[in-house]
C-alpha cells in the first residue's frame, strides 16, 4: 500500500501538515510507533546528488525532523546522512567551506565519502570491479580484488539507528532506468558503487541484494517520497526542462512499487515529448519481488 497526500503547496507548512497526517497514519496500521528506541537515533537518507534543482526538498526534511521532535527526538538525536559532501554543500545541506561545520538546521550531517562512516565488518561483495581498480592495474600493476570487490554499507543506518527514513527524489537513468527510492537506499549508500551505476545488469543485482540484507530491512522503515518534482530525462545532471511536478507526497515500506509508479510516469513524460522510451523495466523490479521484499505490481495507492 502506498498512502498518498496531496500537498496544499510545497512551503514549510504544506510538508509540515502532510507528514504530520502520514506518520500518524503509518503508526495506526503498523502498530509501530516512531519514537526513541534502544539507540535512541534517527537517521534521514536524503538525495542530493543532481544538486540543488533536485535534491530533497529542504522544507520535507525540516517537517520530519519537527515530527520526530514531537515524537520525544531532540535533534541531536536525529542525523542527514548521503553519499558526497560536495553534493551535500551544493544541496543546501551543508554549510558552504568558508562558514564551516557540519549541521543542517541543528542536526548532524554525515558525508560518507568522508569514510568515517564504514566499518570492515559491514560489507556487500560483488565480483564486479571498479573502473579505478581496473585502471590502478593498468598504471601501476596492482590489483586489490578484495577491496574493488566489496562496497561498505553506512554503519550509522544498521548499527547507530533505530529506524531510519529513506527521503529519495526521482530521475530517470539510461542504466539504471528510474533512480529513486530504490537506488537511494542502496547503490547511493555504500562505498564503490559507481563499478554499478555503470552497468545495468549489476546494477539491478546490487539495488535488490543490498535492499535484502536483513540489517537494511530491520531499520529502514519506510520511504517518504516527494512529487514535488521529478525528471524524465537526463540522469543525474539536472535540467528543469525535463521535470514535472505533481502535488502528492507519497509513505510506503515498498520502496520498489514506488519506484514502478515513477518508472510509468517517466515513461509517459518521455512519451509526451516524443522522447525514446524504456520499452523494458529495469530488472531489479523483479529481482526485488522474487527476494521479498516488495511486489512492485500489486500495490494500491490510497489517498487521505
Amino acid at each position: 500500500m502506498i498512502w498518498e497526500y496531496r500537498l496544499p503547496d510545497f512551503s514549510d507548512d504544506g510538508y509540515g501538515k502532510a507528514v504530520h497526517h502520514l506518520f500518524d497514519v503509518y503508526e495506526r496500521t503498523s502498530k509501530r510507533k516512531l519514537i526513541p528506541g534502544e539507540q535512541g537515533r534517527v537517521g534521514l537518507k536524503v538525495y542530493s546528488a543532481s544538486g540543488l534543482g533536485l535534491s530533497t526538498p529542504k522544507a520535507l526534511v525540516l517537517a520530519v525532523i519537527q515530527e520526530l521532535e514531537a515524537r520525544k527526538f531532540s535533534r541531536k538525536d536525529i542525523f542527514i546522512i548521503d553519499e558526497a559532501a560536495y553534493n551535500l554543500r551544493r544541496s543546501g545541506f551543508l554549510p558552504e567551506l568558508s562558514q564551516g561545520g557540519d549541521t543542517f538546521k541543528g542536526v548532524k550531517v554525515y558525508a560518507l565519502d568522508q569514510n568515517r562512516y564504514w566499518d570492515d565488518d559491514w560489507f556487500y561483495t560483488s565480483s564486479i570491479p571498479s573502473r579505478s581498480a581496473i585502471s590502478e592495474f593498468f598504471v601501476r600493476g596492482v590489483f586489490n580484488r578484495e577491496a574493488s570487490e566489496r562496497s561498505y554499507l553506512p554503519v550509522p543506518l544498521i548499527l547507530d539507528a533505530d529506524f531510519w527514513i529513506n527521503l529519495p527524489m526521482v530521475t530517470s537513468h539510461e542504466t539504471i532506468g528510474v533512480c529513486g527510492a530504490m537506488a537511494n537506499a542502496t547503490i547511493f549508500n555504500i562505498s564503490n558503487n559507481k563499478r554499478f551505476i555503470e552497468n545495468r545488469v549489476h546494477a539491478s543485482v546490487a539495488i535488490a541484494e543490498i535492499a535484502a540484507i536483513p540489517e537494511f530491512q530491520e531499520t529502514w522503515v519506510f520511504t517518504l517520497m516527494t512529487l514535488e518534482r521529478y525528471q524524465f530525462i537526463g540522469g543525474f545532471m539536472f535540467n528543469f526542462r525535463y521535470t514535472q511536478t505533481e502535488p502528492f507526497l507519497w509513505l510506503s515500506t515498498n520502496a520498489n512499487a514506488m519506484d514502478y509508479l515513477m518508472f510509468q510516469r517517466i515513461n509517459k513524460a518521455r512519451a509526451q515529448e516524443r522522447l525514446r522510451i524504456f520499452k523494458n523495466p529495469p530488472d531489479f523490479f523483479e529481482y526485488a519481488k522474487s527476494l521479498d521484499i516488495g511486489d512492485y505490481e500489486d500495490v494500491r495507492v490510497v489517498s487521505l
